[in-house]
């Protein structure tokens, strides 16, 4: 009980430092979503501050190149957080449009001293049916959805990193199920802070390049993502 109190109470000094109203549990219930893929979805209850810093302070971006984009964004907290960071542009994806909009007033509302981006962005869409943008991306998902769902999307990171070879990193907060997913998809775990929160990355090679004894040592920045459609075999 007195760590359920201590968390809310943490919560509502990150909302009221900041401006914003990202605490609190929504149920997908209460929410008018028009999707197939609704009864897959998670309740909404952001992510821990401090965690989500620790995580993202872990991924060996370049300053400016990487577009960021947060999963099942819901109020926006993880965006937020994630625009304290050297990102090119930050996107959250999010099938309610309750919460989107929820989203869009906080990232207009927010006040932090650390912000480094501005170009944040909500857009109001199933997983399943994001473009991924061609620049090399830091995907986030905290335990967003189930695992039919996170394979589609999984399939769609595949599809573009085939056709535009890039780096890209995922940052899983969730299931062991999900990071298998990511693995089977020829992601190898760079870094993270045990089973719960994992960062998963990749340096995606033309097609066609002999693969050497170095790239099989897999430090953060170096690791190299092995042919997509093994993702595709997952049943």
């Amino acid at each position: 009980m007195r760590t359920a109190r201590s968390e809310a109470r943490r919560e509502r000094e990150f909302d009221e430092h900041h401006g914003v109203d990202t605490a609190g549990i929504v149920h997908l219930a209460a929410l008018d979503i028009v999707s197939p893929n609704k009864d897959l979805g998670v309740r909404y209850q952001a992510a821990n501050p401090a965690a989500v810093r620790r995580l993202l302070a872990q991924v060996p971006i370049e300053s400016g190149e990487y577009v960021f984009m947060d999963f099942g964004a819901g109020k926006g907290r993880t965006a937020l957080l994630a625009s304290e960071f050297p990102f090119r542009r930050v996107v959250g994806v999010e099938f309610s449009q309750e919460l989107v909009d929820v989203a869009r007033a906080n990232a207009a509302r927010f006040r932090s001293g650390a912000q480094k981006c501005r170009d944040i962005e909500f857009l109001c869409l199933d997983a399943v049916d994001i473009e991924i943008p061609a620049d090399p991306v830091v995907l986030f998902f905290y335990n967003p959805f189930g695992e039919p769902v996170m394979h589609r999307v999984m399939e769609r990171v595949c599809g573009s990193l085939d056709r535009h070879p890039r780096p890209a990193y995922v940052v899983l907060m969730g299931d062991d199920e999900l990071a298998m997913l990511v693995e089977r998809a020829g992601f190898v775990r760079v870094a993270g802070e045990g089973p719960g929160a994992r960062i998963f990355g990749t340096v995606a090679r033309p097609a066609g390049w002999p693969e050497t004894a170095e790239q099989s040592e897999h430090s953060p920045g170096s690791a190299i993502r092995q042919p997509c459609g093994a993702c595709r075999t997952v049943s």
